[in-house]
């Protein structure tokens, strides 16, 4: 009798079906890149917004769009009063990341621009949500523990406020880079929205990564940081 095998259906995973700018990634050799940048030495030289900001708009800020990218995120911390009650009317034994699912469309209902479309309106939600879900977390983390939540302490930077909801959802910033490049056609033609797996055709400059620049050298315009990009390769590589 013939023996049966069973055959999952994978769909597209593995399969390479778009272009990507944002990252790089060779888990079997331990690398990753953000826009052209190693993440050991983003971790070591850059901060948490500043980072955001790169994956955001695709380059490092200078010192005068970080301070304003700053106070962008700064001014949405602050939870909506409706997102807070719906939190304390959820089970407290619910998991965590149903919770944080549940709570992104429940915020939506506040963003004014729910239904704009164009990359400006894309990336100004997208601070909102960095700004808002690490806040979500912590609250969530009091309600299920009988405790009120906290309103954001302005006198911490981001990750001073928010410490471990921080770490827990640092990767909000890169999926929106993602969503924003792929609904405005940034590394490709043709706009689509996927998920299996894109090939890396943005800022490249070696596996060792791009050299950091501190914020205060970048200068105060775009234009010097053009002419410093000037040369640098661009390479295609697995994302």
């Amino acid at each position: 009798m013939a023996e049966t095998v069973r055959v999952k259906n994978t769909g597209l995973r593995g399969v390479t079906v778009a272009d990507t700018k944002v990252s790089f990634i060779d888990g079997e050799q331990g690398i990753l890149i953000y826009r052209g940048y190693r993440i050991e030495e983003l971790a070591r030289s850059s901060s948490y917004l500043e980072t955001a900001y790169l994956l955001l708009q695709g380059t490092l800020p200078n010192r005068e769009e970080l301070a304003a990218f700053t106070r962008q995120v700064a001014a949405a911390r602050e939870i909506p009063d409706f997102v807070v009650e719906s939190l304390k009317k959820l089970p407290r034994g619910a998991h965590p990341m149903d919770v944080l699912q549940a709570s992104i469309p429940i915020l939506a209902m506040a963003d004014p621009e729910l239904q704009a479309e164009n990359r400006e309106a894309a990336a100004r939600k997208a601070i909102r949500l960095i700004a808002r879900l690490p806040g979500v977390v912590a609250a969530w983390n009091r309600v299920r523990n009988g405790m009120e939540p906290l309103p954001p302490d302005d006198r911490l930077s981001h990750a001073g406020d928010l410490m471990t909801p921080v770490f827990a959802l640092a990767r909000i910033a890169g999926w929106c880079a993602h969503i924003i490049e792929e609904e405005f056609a940034e590394a490709q033609e043709k706009p689509a929205l996927y998920r299996p797996e894109a090939e890396y055709v943005g800022q490249y400059c070696g596996l060792m990564g791009c050299a950091y620049e501190a914020v205060e050298a970048r200068g105060e315009t775009r234009k010097s940081q053009g002419a410093r990009r000037k040369g640098i390769k661009t390479g295609r590589r697995r994302a």
